[in-house]
């Protein structure tokens, strides 16, 4: 397969497989049957130190240790079309000659004809974060408005909450113990195959899917599941966020069997409902739409679409109505934002069918939910998996998620990156003379330094307990020099305002991120580091 095949055959899969790919603290690469390398992700080359245009002439027995190649060989040749390994260890050797112990699998699809084979690994030893942010992920997750399942990466429950209990009729223990996997307690409807969990790989949020959940008493609920994967305390889990649609499941089928009741089921639904005819405008809406946006009955059926929708949302919303018209295929389900009376902005997962006259579609029915909460939700999330709690500031994840980006960036136009990478001097001596609270203090003094010293669109991260990096976007190297002297400066200024025990005093090394000679995000971290280090040297040992 030669590249330009290879780019042509990975562009459905990059978009089916992006999460893997962009956001996964996995190493990913995919390679044909001869091993060699067509493609892998960011952690995968920075960890294991190789820049994209090195993949052209590697091959797998190039990363993995001599004594173990013939063992990670042997899996790849016994894997057919749509197989995959069972869980195995070894351990890769990057660039520099380090290694780098990891455990996971190897799936086989097939492209284009061809037989790829997707390797998916993690770090087997991995620092987990202060047991704190599992109990701000919990707190966050007490507020869901809608009953959800936490699994762990072999699919089994670990954690939920009481409304997925009051739901299904178990208690916390007995769900404590199921894996879904094993089709006890969740199965796809018949005419879907789509798996809720693929054991050991976490897919990217997609279109929430329709499910029917075995209930203790026997009975069954019809259910729409949406599946998030997070990232908690280093450890990746699926969330499974659970809304029970039995009652609308029934009142679709009651409007099917009955038009007499159709008007009082209707009004009095649960869900959103507005029927369009094919031209857009409005034929009906329930109260329950009405009160969403805000409007008295009569008031919402004078709304037109792009009175009720985002703006930057309302070509899409119409385009969609259009296509329905013509019949041709668009997603079922979608996501929107909407416009209330008031003004306030409301995220909405829209549900939409056809009506037809016999063969002539007349219009569309659509049930619409408020989920402004859920993205709330899924926000803090974000912030949770990509920030410095202490500070506030980005932690290492964060910082080496955008500055990978601004990296590309710089490769595209050409134009380099400034790095610094800072210490907080002393800071056991201050945890031993004046207790922790005053070292956390310090460690809050230098990020508010960084923040009045660096632009809004620099990035600062607080990359270790006492380290700080910034990645200074729109900067020359000549710049390095004038860099450090303005931090420098904003220390000195800090100390002159503030009255303490003691005075701020930091650490500085810098380095350069050229695009033609470029290092990845370790390596550039490593090397000011270093020149940090020695900078720290030169002043204890003047």
């Amino acid at each position: 397969m030669n590249d330009h095949s290879a780019k042509k055959s990975f562009c459905d899969f990059e978009k089916t497989l992006g999460i893997l790919f962009d956001i996964t603290n996995d190493l990913v690469h995919v390679a044909d049957t001869n091993g060699k390398i067509i493609i892998a992700n960011h952690n995968w080359l920075s960890i294991l130190g190789y820049a994209i245009h090195d993949l052209r002439t590697i091959k797998i027995s190039d990363i993995v240790r001599e004594d173990l190649r013939s063992e990670f060989l042997d899996a790849m040749e016994k894997l057919g079309s749509g197989q995959s390994s069972d869980l195995f260890e070894t351990v890769f050797v990057t660039r520099q000659g380090k290694q780098f112990p990891v455990n996971g699998k190897l799936t086989s699809s097939e492209y284009d004809g061809e037989i790829l084979l997707i390797g998916t690994f993690s770090a087997i030893s991995k620092k987990y974060p202060q047991a704190a942010e599992a109990d701000r992920f919990t707190t966050l997750c007490e507020h869901l408005p809608y009953p959800y399942f936490l699994i762990d990466n072999h699919g089994v429950i670990i954690a939920c909450n009481d409304d997925a209990c009051d739901l299904s009729g178990y208690t916390h223990e007995e769900l404590m113990t199921v894996n879904i996997t094993d089709g006890t307690l969740f199965s796809p409807l018949e005419d879907t195959d789509t798996p809720i969990f693929v054991e050991g790989t976490f897919l990217s949020k997609g279109a929430p899917t329709e499910y029917v959940l075995y209930c203790k008493n026997a009975s069954r609920a019809n259910i729409e599941m949406t599946r998030i994967p997070v990232i908690i305390q280093d450890h990746q889990s699926l969330m499974l966020i659970v809304r029970d649609i039995t009652a609308q499941r029934k009142t679709e089928q009651a409007l099917q069997e009955s038009e007499e009741r159709y008007r009082d089921l209707v009004e009095h639904a649960d869900v959103a409902i507005a029927i369009q005819d094919a031209t857009g405008a409005f034929k009906y809406a329930n109260k329950r739409c009405a009160d969403l946006f805000g409007y008295g009955p009569e008031a919402i059926m004078k709304q037109s679409i792009s009175t009720i929708i985002h703006p930057d949302d309302t070509q899409r919303f119409l385009q969609y109505h259009r296509a329905r018209m013509e019949g041709k295929f668009v997603p079922r389900r979608f996501e929107v934002r909407g416009i209330r009376r008031d003004g306030r902005t409301l995220f909405l997962e829209v549900h939409t069918a056809v009506l037809r006259s016999g063969d002539e579609i007349t219009g569309t029915r659509s049930y619409l939910w408020d989920i402004s909460m859920q993205k709330d939700i899924e926000k803090k999330l974000r912030i949770l998996t990509l920030n410095d709690q202490l500070t506030g500031l980005y932690n290492r994840r964060g910082f080496n998620t955008l500055t990978i980006q601004q990296m590309k960036y710089a490769d595209r136009m050409k134009k380099g990156l400034c790095i610094l990478y800072a210490d907080l001097d002393n800071l056991k001596w201050i945890n031993d003379s004046f207790g922790h609270r005053e070292g956390d203090q310090a460690i809050r003094s230098v990020a508010k330094i960084f923040r009045n010293t660096f632009r809004d669109s620099d990035i600062i991260a607080r990359v270790g307990g006492d380290e700080f990096a910034v990645c200074v976007t729109g900067a020359e190297k000549d710049d390095l020099p004038l860099i450090r002297a303005r931090l420098q400066k904003t220390v000195k200024e800090y100390n002159i305002l503030h009255s303490t025990q003691f005075d701020i005093s930091i650490s500085i090394g810098t380095t350069y991120y050229d695009p033609d000679n470029p290092l990845n995000i370790d390596e550039l971290l490593t090397e000011a580091d270093a020149r940090m280090y020695a900078t720290k040297w030169e002043k204890n040992n003047p």
